[in-house]
């Protein structure tokens, strides 16, 4: 009798335990299975690879858009590109597959821009409709996690690239959230003047300033026209490495610590000049596309650096 006494209370004992524990492992299994697709609009990763390079602030609200200036040709060639990302890292991916279209319009009536994707139109500027909707990424749950997608896309021009030109990329996010980004390509096929780029990528140790000469004439300080980089936004953040040569220093904090370094080599006609910085915080990215220098009031050209922390 006793035996059976014991066995009835241990039943209702675990009958209790299974009642209260079982709401809570379902519950669990449920957050599990659908929690990666509750997300919010701050949780919205949905941006292009040039936009995400050029922006290190999650939250920084320019990020929308972003004008990229290119020097030379472009007909025929593939300095056009970008993709459509749906995450910032490995840690933060959007959990829901994304709707967008994609719109291309540009200045040149006399010349076709089309977004390519592989060797499908996506857009093209002749056309004033936008494009078919696509999608990147999928709805996730803990069975199928998120993923990591990268589109890759070009811009290709029909007809002859001869005069200055913008072309503007507009993407804009139907679903689950509505987000617009602009990518807008300042095309300069003219190579006269004088420009300047930086080189870098998050993780490299040198970031490398490029002066290029597209003029008629060398330049060179014994003619008059000086080129000066501004370095002072930058102190502590990029250090001039020692075994550039043909410049000089503006003395403020030594050669480590510099207002501005001056060229003092000649560049010649369609010649550059490289200066090297060493890095030292190399998770932070620098580079800059081509940009014309103009000329100030004394016939200098001068080049400023801009802090990225």
């Amino acid at each position: 009798m006793k035996k059976k006494k014991l066995l009835l209370i241990s039943v209702l004992i675990l009958s209790i335990v299974a009642l209260f524990t079982g709401g809570v492992i379902a519950r669990y299994i449920e957050e599990n299975v659908y929690g990666n697709n509750e997300v919010s609009q701050e949780d919205f990763f949905f941006t292009t690879d040039l936009m995400h390079n050029e922006y290190t602030d999650l939250n920084e609200e320019s990020t929308n858009t972003l004008s990229v200036p290119v020097y030379g040709e472009v007909e025929n060639t593939d300095r056009l590109i970008f993709s459509i990302i749906n995450y910032y890292d490995d840690l933060r991916i959007n959990s829901q597959q994304i709707r967008y279209t994609i719109k291309i319009e540009d200045t040149n009536a006399s010349v076709n821009y089309s977004v390519m994707q592989n060797s499908s139109v996506i857009d093209s500027s002749e056309d004033d409709n936008t494009s078919s909707e696509l999608t990147i990424g999928i709805d996730s749950s803990a069975l199928n996690p998120a993923t990591k997608v990268k589109q890759d896309f070009k811009v290709a021009a029909t007809g002859d690239v001869n005069v200055d030109t913008t072309v503007t990329v507009t993407i804009s996010a139907t679903a689950p959230f509505q987000k617009t980004l602009k990518i807008i390509f300042e095309l300069h096929p003219d190579l006269s003047g004088v420009r300047y780029k930086i080189e870098d990528a998050p993780g490299n140790l040198y970031a490398e300033l490029v002066i290029m000469n597209g003029e008629a004439v060398a330049i060179n300080s014994a003619s008059g026209e000086d080129i000066f980089i501004d370095v002072s936004a930058v102190a502590g953040e990029l250090l001039v490495d020692e075994s550039n040569s043909g410049i000089a220093y503006t003395i403020a904090g030594g050669k480590n610590y510099p207002d501005k370094i001056e060229v003092t080599s000649t560049i010649n006609h369609d010649g550059s000049f490289s200066v090297l910085f060493f890095k030292t915080n190399t998770n932070l990215n620098y580079s800059t596309p081509e940009t014309i220098i103009v000329k100030d009031g004394n016939s200098d050209y001068n080049i400023t650096l801009t802090s990225k922390k």
